[in-house]
């Protein structure tokens, strides 16, 4: 049976997965105590104890870590790190300002580091070792996202000749999805480009391997040199 410290940092999760939009009451209620009728006074005592969890010496005001804002419950990003919150918004705007297009010869070293700023941020699965419904949805987003930031920064380097530094962010998303061809074939292709010739031949050869296992034919190692 998981301790106290366990099941605050539990509720901590819930409502950091929310981000700054943060969660109602009910829904908090639901998501820990399911098909459970009034426990008002319960989650009253969780959020207590959960404050006391973010302010044991009681230094600040209860609502300076945990806020109700329009009804909802939300932890202050200005006094708490939220890790899924910082991820989302430094993804998001890395995305959004170098993932789209190509990018200026001036600004590439500063793609580069936004793009690597927000994959260091992704450090695991969300939530590991819980599989509610709610949980798996937040993680495979936050997935998801974490592979489109991957991938962009991947493409970025190939796009500005840097085929050795694309090499170990197409060889994460391949240990994450071995069966995706589009990042076998720009593994392949990045390794070929930076003259890596022999291991741009073993990276064909567990591309097809991984395509055999699918039933999906193989594009031939002629074919991608030609």
């Amino acid at each position: 049976m998981p301790g106290p410290r366990a099941r605050r940092t539990r509720r901590c999760a819930f409502i950091a997965a929310h981000g700054s939009t943060g969660i109602s009451r009910a829904r908090l209620a639901e998501l820990l105590w399911p098909e459970t009728r009034d426990v008002s006074n319960r989650l009253s005592v969780a959020l207590s104890h959960l404050r006391a969890t973010l302010d044991p010496d009681k230094a600040y005001g209860s609502d300076h870590f945990l806020r109700t804002e329009s009804g909802r419950l939300v932890l202050a990003a200005d006094w708490v790190e939220h890790d899924v919150d910082d991820f989302r918004r430094a993804a998001g705007s890395a995305l959004g300002r170098y993932a789209d297009g190509p990018v200026a010869a001036a600004e590439e070293s500063q793609a580069v580091a936004a793009l690597e700023a927000a994959a260091s941020l992704y450090t695991g699965e969300f939530a590991d070792g819980e599989e509610a419904d709610w949980v798996l949805e937040i993680r495979e987003e936050l997935d998801a996202l974490a592979r489109r930031v991957v991938r962009a920064l991947a493409l970025l380097h190939l796009r500005r000749g840097a085929a050795d530094a694309a090499v170990p962010w197409l060889t994460r998303l391949l240990s994450a999805d071995p069966y995706d061809e589009p990042d076998h074939l720009a593994l392949i292709e990045a390794l070929r480009v930076a003259g890596r010739y022999g291991e741009a031949r073993i990276a064909h050869r567990r591309y097809a391997e991984r395509m055999a296992q699918l039933g999906v034919p193989a594009q031939p190692w002629e074919a991608l040199t030609a």
